[in-house]
C-alpha cells in the first residue's frame, strides 16, 4: 500500500469515528429533552372530569417507576412533563380505579381519555303508580368503600359521575328499609331503572264523641316502639301520611297532650282510609255571680289531674268554648287578677256539655272619720278596666275578687289600692294640715303679741297672738278655702286669702311699725284734738246758758 493509500485509509476512518460520536451526541440529547403531555379525563356522557388522581409509570405497570402524580388540572387538564418513552397511565376516581392506558411520548401530545364513570337515573313509585316524594336512597359500590347517597323528594333521583360496576341499592322511607338489591351501573353513557316501592297512603278523620271533626289533634305512628312519623291534624280533622311503608304499626292519637286513642293498624294496601272517634267533648264554661250576672275573669285554667299539664287556658274573657277536651278528670281554676276564687275537681264525661262558675262578692266596709254624706267614691276595677262612682252609702260596697283601685274624696282625693279576697275593711285617716305664721319688722326682728286670726266662711276658727319669736301656729285645718288676718294693736296689717289642700304652710311677712306708729300716732293726736274740740263746745254751750240765765 502506498502512502497516499494510506492517508486515505487513515482519514477516512477519522470520518467515520466523526459520524459515530456525533450520531451518539445527538442520541443522548435526544434522549434528555422533555416533552409535555397534557391529558383531559372524560366520563362516559363526556363529561370534563377534575376532581381525579392521575399516576404515570415507566413500563410496565406495576413493575416500572412512578414518575409523576397529578391532582390538581390546569384548565381542565393535567399537565405532565416527561421524557421521551412509553408511559402506563392510571386514573383513579374517588379511591376507585377507572381507567389505565399506554403513552408513548416522543413529542408534546394531548390526548382526551374516556373512563369508566357515569351517570344514572332512578325514578321511584309506590303501588297507586304515584311518584315517591320523600325517603332516602343510598348506592354502595361492591367491594370497596364508594357509597353515595341522595333524597327522594319528587319520585326521581339522579346520581351524576359515579364509577362503573356492581352496586348494592337500598331505600330507606321513614327510616324504614324498603328496598334492597343488586344493580349493575353499566358502561354506557346514561343508565335508567325504575322500581315500584310497596308504600301507601294513610287517610284519617278524628271526631268527638258527638261526631265533630277534631282540630287540635296529633298522630303518632309508630313501629316496635319507635317513632316512625308524627303530624297534626288539619282545619277538618283530617289527617294524610304519605308513602307509607307496609307493615304493621301502633297508632296514638294525642289532643292537647292526652292521649285519647291507641290501637294497632296494618297497612298493606295502596290507601288506607280510617275514621276514628275519639274520647274528646266540647265544653262551654261561663262566669257568673249570684244573680247570674256574667264576670270578666283573667284566667279560667283546666289543669288535668292525669299528667298534671295544663290542657286550656281562657284569657280575659267571661265565657268561652273549650272544643277538644279529652274526657277525663280536671282541676278548674278561675281567678281575677292574683286573686283565685274558684279551685275544684271536674269529671268531664260523654254527658257534660256546659258549666257555670260562680264567683263570689265580698263586703268592702270603708270607714272614714268624718260625716259619710260628705264623700264621694270612685271604684277601679282593674280587672274589667271599668269605673263605679258611689254618692251614697258609701260605708260598704260589694266587690267581685280582684285588683282595685278606690278614690274617696270630700275636700281631697285620697287613692287606695286593694287586692280584694275577702271581706275587708278600709279605714280612712283623717288628713290634716298645719299653719304657722311668722311676723317680722322691718329690719328682721320678730314682733310679739301681734293678733293672729284664722277665718273659713266668714267664722273664726282659730286666733292667738305671735309669740316672742313672733309665731303663730295651728294644726288640724281641713283642706279648703281660708283667711288669714293679722292686726298690731288693732289695726289691720295683714289680710289674705290661704287655699288648704293638704300638707304644712308657713306665711312669712314683714310689717314696717314706725308707718305704723306714725299712722297711730296722727290717729291719737286727731282722737284729743276732737275730745277737746268736743270739750270746748260744751263749755261754750253751757257759758252762753249761764249769762242767758243773767
Amino acid at each position: 500500500m502506498s502512502r497516499v493509500d494510506e492517508k486515505l485509509t487513515t482519514l477516512l476512518v477519522l470520518i467515520i469515528a466523526l459520524i459515530a460520536i456525533t450520531t451518539l451526541a445527538l442520541g443522548i440529547v435526544h434522549a434528555q429533552s422533555k416533552y409535555r403531555l397534557k391529558l383531559r379525563i372524560l366520563s362516559l356522557s363526556n363529561k370534563t372530569l377534575t376532581d381525579v388522581l392521575i399516576k404515570i409509570y415507566e413500563v410496565p405497570y406495576p413493575n416500572g417507576k412512578l414518575v409523576e402524580e397529578l391532582r390538581e388540572p390546569i384548565d381542565s387538564e393535567y399537565v405532565a412533563d416527561l421524557s421521551q418513552g412509553n408511559y402506563d397511565v392510571l386514573v383513579t376516581y374517588n379511591g376507585i380505579l377507572v381507567g389505565k392506558f399506554t403513552v408513548s411520548l416522543n413529542n408534546d401530545t394531548e390526548i382526551s381519555v374516556h373512563v369508566n364513570v357515569t351517570d344514572a337515573v332512578f325514578d321511584f313509585y309506590d303501588q297507586k303508580g304515584e311518584k315517591v316524594r320523600r325517603g332516602l336512597i343510598k348506592l354502595i359500590l361492591r367491594g370497596t368503600n364508594f357509597t353515595v347517597s341522595n333524597a327522594i323528594t319528587d319520585g326521581r333521583v339522579s346520581f351524576a359521575n359515579i364509577p362503573t360496576g356492581d352496586y348494592t341499592i337500598k331505600v330507606n322511607v321513614y327510616n324504614i328499609t324498603v328496598l334492597e338489591k343488586d344493580i349493575a351501573i353499566n358502561r354506557t353513557a346514561k343508565n335508567y331503572v325504575q322500581f315500584h316501592l310497596k308504600l301507601g297512603d294513610l287517610v284519617m278523620l278524628l271526631n268527638d264523641i258527638r261526631g265533630k271533626s277534631i282540630t287540635h289533634g296529633i298522630m303518632y305512628l309508630k313501629k316496635e316502639g319507635r317513632l316512625v312519623v308524627s303530624k297534626a291534624t288539619s282545619s277538618g280533622g283530617t289527617i294524610i301520611v304519605e308513602d307509607v311503608p307496609y307493615g304493621r304499626y301502633e297508632v296514638e292519637i294525642n289532643v292537647r297532650g292526652i292521649t285519647v286513642y291507641n290501637a294497632s293498624l296494618q297497612v298493606s294496601k295502596p290507601e288506607v282510609d280510617l275514621i276514628i272517634r275519639c274520647n274528646v267533648t266540647t265544653l262551654s264554661v261561663k262566669v257568673v255571680d249570684a244573680q247570674g250576672k256574667e264576670v270578666l275573669t283573667t284566667h279560667i285554667r283546666m289543669i288535668s289531674r292525669e299528667n298534671r299539664k295544663l290542657v286550656i287556658s281562657l284569657n280575659n274573657t267571661s265565657k268561652g268554648m273549650i272544643r277538644d277536651l279529652p274526657l277525663g278528670e280536671y282541676r278548674l281554676i278561675a281567678c281575677r287578677d292574683s286573686v283565685t276564687f274558684y279551685n275544684k275537681t271536674l269529671r268531664v264525661n260523654e254527658h257534660l256539655q256546659c258549666i257555670n262558675i260562680t264567683c263570689p262578692t265580698y263586703s268592702v266596709t270603708i270607714e272614714v272619720p268624718q260625716n259619710r254624706q260628705k264623700y264621694k267614691l270612685l271604684i277601679i276595677d282593674l280587672t274589667s278596666n271599668s269605673t263605679q262612682l258611689v254618692s251614697e252609702n258609701i260605708g260598704s260596697v260589694k266587690l267581685y275578687p280582684g285588683k282595685y283601685v278606690l278614690v274617696l274624696s270630700d275636700d281631697f282625693d285620697r287613692s287606695y289600692t286593694v287586692m280584694i279576697s275577702k271581706d275587708t275593711t278600709i279605714r280612712v285617716r283623717s288628713i290634716s294640715s298645719s299653719l304657722k305664721v311668722v311676723l317680722t319688722n322691718s329690719k328682721g326682728a320678730p314682733i310679739a303679741g301681734a293678733k293672729v286670726i284664722i277665718l273659713r266662711e266668714g267664722e273664726i276658727i282659730k286666733q292667738g297672738t305671735t309669740n316672742a319669736e313672733g309665731i303663730f301656729s295651728i294644726t288640724g285645718l281641713t283642706s279648703g278655702e281660708y283667711q288669714v288676718q293679722i292686726t298690731i294693736g288693732g289695726k289691720l296689717v295683714y289680710l289674705k286669702p290661704l287655699a288648704i289642700t293638704g300638707g304644712n304652710y308657713v306665711i312669712y311677712t314683714s310689717v314696717n311699725l314706725d308707718m305704723y306708729r306714725n299712722k297711730l300716732a296722727k290717729s291719737y293726736m286727731a282722737i284729743v284734738l276732737m275730745v277737746i274740740s268736743a270739750v270746748m263746745i260744751i263749755l261754750r254751750n253751757r257759758l252762753l246758758s249761764i249769762i242767758r240765765r243773767k
